[in-house]
């Protein structure tokens, strides 16, 4: 290496590929004017660009066809926001989720359904699965517009979310596994006499939570997001995203009780036993409501 070709070097090192170095650098060089052109409010390093770029080059074959095949300006956006860039999130956000709600209409999905896929979109593209991962959003590989391909993810999104409502309200009381929510010794008397009612509550004040809030239980609960990674997600504090969590968790708790004092005819005292019982195995109850199919 010679340094006369810096892009191209800097391409080559994440690419077991080799190429004619002035050839790759006029390629590389017009694919990164075109991505700060794009997004001038980004970084204007190339560094991860070209890192991302690698890491989708074809094992072999036309290396510059390919390259002259990439959308520069979407795989600039997806590179920063694999980094982690605040910058990037926010205008990928701006650009590409704030129309959800229109996008689902216009493909006969409920448009109710938009701000929950909007923040599971974000924890799936944005957020590591795993320690170490990279974040899914890696995986867009600039050959297709990445308007489509983030459309794509919100209708499967969107699908999955329309299965489970759908599930739910084929739920009966008789499917309500007994022991959904007898955790201790003072729930288990009541769970002998109400439990799938309880049940059958706590799940009808879970769907009923407006979507950003189920989002966040169903990140905390089901897919294991600490304080930190929910705050990414949503785009707050750490603290913020604490103050949220025992809101909806409050929110729940509230409308579960409500919920069965239309339905049951319960005394003070043992609505005031139930709240205690139900407040002290929310958490395990939430956690197993969510994970059923």
């Amino acid at each position: 290496m010679n340094g006369m070709c810096p892009l191209a070097e800097s391409f080559l090192a994440h690419c077991a590929r080799s190429a004619d170095l002035e050839a790759l650098e006029q390629a590389l060089g017009a694919l990164v004017d075109a991505g700060r052109a794009a997004w001038p409010a980004l970084p204007r390093e190339p560094d991860t660009f070209l890192q991302h770029l690698a890491r989708h080059a074809p094992a072999q074959g036309d290396l510059l066809g390919y390259l002259a095949s990439i959308r520069a300006g979407d795989l600039w956006l997806a590179s920063a926001c694999a980094r982690g860039d605040a910058r990037a999130l926010a205008l990928f956000d701006q650009n590409y989720l704030a129309g959800m709600s229109s996008f689902l209409a216009r493909a006969n999905q409920p448009s109710d359904a938009a701000e929950e896929v909007r923040q599971l979109l974000r924890q799936r593209l944005f957020v590591a699965e795993r320690e170490g991962a990279p974040p899914r959003i890696s995986s867009y590989s600039g050959r297709g517009e990445l308007a489509s391909w983030v459309r794509v993810a919100a209708l499967r999104l969107a699908a999955t979310l329309h299965h489970r409502v759908k599930d739910h309200a084929q739920f009966s009381e008789r499917d309500v596994p007994a022991d959904l929510t007898a955790h201790d010794v003072e729930f288990q008397l009541l769970q002998n006499r109400h439990g799938a009612a309880v049940s059958v509550a706590l799940r009808d004040a879970f769907i009923a939570l407006p979507a950003p809030r189920r989002a966040l239980l169903r990140l905390h609960f089901l897919d294991g997001l600490n304080l930190e990674r929910l705050g990414v997600v949503f785009n707050v504090s750490r603290a913020t995203a604490g103050r949220m969590m025992l809101s909806a968790r409050e929110q729940v708790l509230q409308d579960t009780l409500a919920l069965l004092r239309q339905r049951l005819r319960l005394g003070p005292a043992e609505l005031e036993s139930l709240l205690g019982a139900l407040r002290s195995k929310l958490d395990l109850s939430l956690q197993t409501l969510l994970r059923e199919p």
